[in-house]
């Protein structure tokens, strides 16, 4: 595996997202997302069951581009749809834990939450817990400032980078976030070792659009990690065409929209398509 394979993709990069429940159906994904133009790959650990090294092995050998695991909270991956694998609660460490065996067998980096070991999680996206959340307002969700948590989670990042990989530091927020909010979370995160970022904030109205619009510029030219900025609601869909057009690293796709699949989330196959229309973009290295 070669260090720093995230990083080192062309901005702005597509990252296929594979959620299917049987490894031969994810290295089918992986497969076809490659054909589409996917630039690299999120494989979700617990909707495959966390398989043993020989299956993760085949997901990622199924392509030359890398492939990184996040391992998410029950019953976080829901949003998917149904699953054959029923989501269980694991302790903060066995998700970190499953991520970083992973590693051995060909993994370019895990995902880690900006709350890891002293949780505050978010609702799944499309839930009336989420909406709920949102209406709630308040601050955002997945953040730690704990000085023990903070500390494991520098010492998993330099574990992370001893293997030779890198880490996606996330933030579901559940909740709406101004330009300037949103620009000193991206600080925060940076801050925090992350090699890349990504930060989840709702948008309810084209106000809110708007705002991650801002925050997106305003964080291009701050900060020197790649990030991105991604909504969900209403208009989530087309935004997540631009943002990465205005400076954010990188945008997620689905290779189809699978029984349940989450629907604000483009095709991979569309987001190549865009990317490569308007050519070389100002976000592009």
């Amino acid at each position: 595996m070669t260090p720093g394979r995230l990083r080192a993709l062309r901005r702005p990069f597509v990252v296929g997202v594979v959620y299917d429940d049987d490894v031969r159906a994810a290295a089918e994904t992986v497969r076809r997302g490659t054909r589409d133009g996917a630039d690299a790959f999120e494989l979700n650990l617990p909707r495959l069951g966390c398989p043993d090294a020989e299956a993760l092995a085949t997901v990622v050998e199924a392509t030359d581009r890398p492939v990184y695991t996040s391992c998410r909270r029950a019953p976080f991956t829901d949003v998917y749809g149904p699953s054959a694998h029923r989501p269980r609660p694991m302790a903060e460490e066995a998700r970190m834990a499953a991520q970083l065996a992973a590693l051995r067998y060909g993994s370019a980096g895990i995902d880690m939450e900006l709350d890891t070991f002293d949780p505050h999680p978010a609702p799944p996206p499309g839930t009336p817990e989420m909406d709920a959340a949102v209406r709630a307002g308040g601050p955002p969700r997945e953040v730690t400032e704990d000085p023990r948590a903070v500390r494991r989670q520098r010492d998993l990042i330099a574990e992370v980078h001893a293997a030779g990989a890198e880490v996606v530091l996330s933030c579901h927020t559940a909740c709406a976030l101004g330009d300037a909010e949103a620009e000193r979370l991206g600080v925060l995160m940076a801050g925090r070792g992350g090699d890349l970022l990504k930060i989840v904030a709702a948008a309810r109205d084209s106000e809110d659009t708007l705002a991650l619009l801002r925050a997106t510029v305003r964080m291009a030219a701050r900060l020197s990690v790649p990030f991105t900025l991604m909504p969900v609601g209403a208009g989530a869909h087309r935004s997540r065409f631009v943002l990465p057009l205005l400076g954010a690293a990188w945008a997620f796709g689905q290779v189809s929209h699978g029984p349940g699949g989450f629907r604000q989330m483009p095709l991979v196959r569309e987001l190549r398509a865009v990317f490569d229309a308007v050519g070389d973009a100002p976000s592009r290295t």
